[in-house]
């Protein structure tokens, strides 16, 4: 059984979109991963409602085991995600127009934002009433 030590580095600790950042990638491994704070009990990695109930804060360490062929690999990809401040990249993607929903708009040729809204300005503008 592979082992390893982690810093939660994002500032509002391993919660909402965080730990599901960090579920999904705990499920991709097709491995059993598990999750604890140092002398806990470890709860199933791939599971959002244990992982959200560790209530691991900023700065502090969890302990991730593995067990299974690329134990190894799967763990230290999992560490080097809970070392980035996954929420901080998360807001500069939504603050620089980098959603699903942009990415989208523009590969459709439209500009992201404005266009193609669904509101009564929209359908005013498109009847040309405006």
């Amino acid at each position: 059984m592979a082992q390893r030590t982690a810093t939660i580095a994002s500032s509002v600790g391993l919660h909402a979109r965080p730990a599901a950042l960090f579920v999904e990638a705990a499920g991709d491994t097709g491995l059993d991963v598990e999750i604890a704070r140092p002398g806990e009990d470890p709860v199933d990695a791939t599971s959002i409602l244990g992982v959200m109930a560790l209530g691991a804060k900023y700065g502090e360490e969890v302990v991730l085991t593995a067990d299974g062929d690329g134990a190894d690999a799967a763990l230290d990809k999992l560490v080097a995600l809970l070392s980035r401040d996954l929420d901080a990249e998360d807001h500069d993607r939504r603050i620089n127009g980098d959603t699903a929903r942009h990415r989208g708009q523009r590969r459709l040729g439209l500009r992201p934002g404005r266009q193609g809204g669904t509101g009564r300005a929209a359908s005013r503008e498109r009847a040309g009433h405006n």
